[in-house]
């Protein structure tokens, strides 16, 4: 082929074919390899078995082999079920012979075979480690994380693209009153691959000021993020105000600070979600 630019010739009815086209060599790419992502993600705890099972479907998963990084494209999943309490390797079931440990986070994945056969596996290990997949299967695309409580239950979530939400906000700080930049561990609220974090933020006093009290978060230390103030100059005592936002996650810990001790000042915070790196929206 010359170095021309290309046309299309139409060779019969419906079909198309390229001539007079350079073909490039690409740089930094293997031919046939891909990332793995889901779109269209829909995560529910199952309405039989709300703690031990969860559904999952998506309009589009694209899995890689982590091996070859050769891809599978599967579209409209339908919903699959899997079992936590079944022990594996087991395709639908999870990826470890022996239990979750209670208190800890389950990562939930699509898997397949060569031929094209889609199951689901809940593993401990997130990416870009992946699960331990079953005999046979040899692909995975990431889903999400549930947290798993200390009980050994499924947290009530929903998964939307890379978004899980909780079913109810779940406190990260009660009665927060720090003048000084303090650290709010958040380990058991979002996952170690968070991206982000839906946050609800309350500030509140108990007696009349002349000055409202202003709460400050913090994803990175001594740089504010987003504030609240909790009371006007007029007000009365016991007035609240709320603030919701979403804010990255750095190391599973954000920070929080007011910026006056008068008026007795408190902050309470809650985690209404996270994000996480599905390749989803």
């Amino acid at each position: 082929m010359g170095n021309q630019p290309w046309r299309f010739e139409d060779l019969s009815a419906g079909t198309l074919a390229l001539t007079n086209l350079t073909l490039v060599s690409p740089t930094g790419v293997t031919v046939g390899s891909g990332v793995y992502l889901v779109g269209g993600l829909t995560g529910t705890n199952n309405a039989g078995a709300a703690t031990t099972k969860y559904d999952l479907s998506a309009d589009l998963v694209q899995l890689r082999n982590p091996t070859t990084g050769t891809i599978l494209v599967k579209t409209n999943t339908g919903t699959i079920t899997n079992d936590t309490g079944v022990a594996g390797s087991t395709a639908n079931g999870r990826d470890q012979s022996g239990a979750f440990s209670a208190s800890s986070w389950i990562h939930f994945y699509f898997i397949a075979k060569d031929d094209g056969t889609l199951a689901t596996l809940s593993s401990a290990v997130a990416p870009p480690t992946g699960p331990t997949l079953p005999s046979t299967y040899t692909m995975w695309a990431y889903a999400g994380a549930v947290r798993f409580n200390g009980s050994s239950q499924l947290l009530a979530t929903t998964m939307r693209g890379a978004w899980a939400y909780y079913s109810a906000g779940q406190i990260a700080l009660s009665g927060g009153t720090a003048t000084t930049e303090t650290a709010i561990s958040l380990t058991a609220l979002v996952p170690p691959n968070v991206g982000r974090a839906a946050i609800e933020l309350q500030a509140s006093t108990t007696a009349a000021v002349t000055t409202g009290p202003f709460l400050t978060i913090r994803f990175i230390t001594g740089q504010n993020f987003a504030g609240q103030t909790a009371i006007d100059t007029a007000a009365a005592s016991g007035y609240v105000t709320t603030l919701d936002t979403v804010m990255p996650v750095i190391g599973q810990q954000i920070f929080y600070l007011w910026n006056v001790s008068t008026g007795s000042p408190s902050a309470n915070i809650y985690i209404q979600g996270y994000s996480v790196p599905n390749g989803g929206e």
